[in-house]
């Protein structure tokens, strides 16, 4: 098996010394069990997952004045699947993924997010806190400022939620409906409930989006039967 270490490490823009790194970043579980030697790269995505948060929240501190809770959404948005696959397929590394034979031929962009944490968890540990933090800026910092408008977000599930807990209508939960379209481009269906009455049905690219899309529609559906929502 050839790996592609040069073309890779030039997209990113880091150059490994431990090139076994980069190699584990883009390794999945199933190619891990089906050839001896290729460790996953599940505990690369795991450190990755702390050093991006961390820089993400660095960012916003310094660059967004909004409040705690504001900055928490945001933030929570950000590191999510959507735009992290968006930036992984933008780099174009989906085709250096290693898959095994018993996984779908083209990565989820669950599989893609997480690929993405693993190169940050990767370049942390051959080159420190700094090459991490310059490749996140250098790609998912720097399309968030060319492109804000993506991430302009309002959190309706909390809007909806602390409406039903002040009011005592009930507990609000989400309830996996269906998934449609291929693989790599999943849309997924879900209920949002008030009780145990259905009152609106979403969908989005990502669960959260799916629930954020139900909680937006039953926020407007009260807002239109005349009750008092601030959005």
């Amino acid at each position: 098996m050839t790996f592609q270490y040069l073309e890779i490490e030039k997209v990113i823009g880091y150059r490994f010394s431990d090139k076994s790194l980069l190699l584990q970043a883009f390794t999945h579980k199933s190619f891990s069990n089906e050839h001896v030697g290729y460790p996953s790269y599940e505990r690369l995505e795991f450190l990755g997952d702390s050093v991006l948060g961390l820089t993400v929240s660095d960012y916003l501190y310094h660059h967004d004045d909004g409040e705690e809770g504001r900055l928490t959404v945001k933030k929570s948005e950000m590191v999510s699947t959507e735009p992290l696959f968006e930036q992984f397929s933008e780099l174009g590394l989906i085709s250096y993924i290693l898959l095994g034979k018993g996984a779908s031929n083209y990565p989820s962009p669950s599989i893609c997010e997480d690929v993405f944490e693993a190169i940050i968890g990767a370049i942390y540990l051959d080159g420190g806190l700094e090459n991490a933090k310059t490749f996140i800026l250098d790609t998912l910092l720097f399309s968030y400022e060319r492109n804000k408008s993506w991430f302009d977000f309002f959190d309706y599930k909390s809007l909806i939620k602390n409406h039903c807990e002040k009011n005592k209508l009930g507990e609000v939960c989400f309830v996996d409906v269906d998934k449609i379209g291929p693989d790599h481009e999943p849309i997924f269906i879900v209920s949002l409930l008030i009780g145990d009455k259905e009152v609106a049905v979403g969908q989005g690219k990502t669960k959260q989006k799916a629930q954020q899309d139900a909680a937006k529609t039953a926020a407007i559906k009260l807002k239109n039967e005349g009750v008092n929502l601030e959005f």
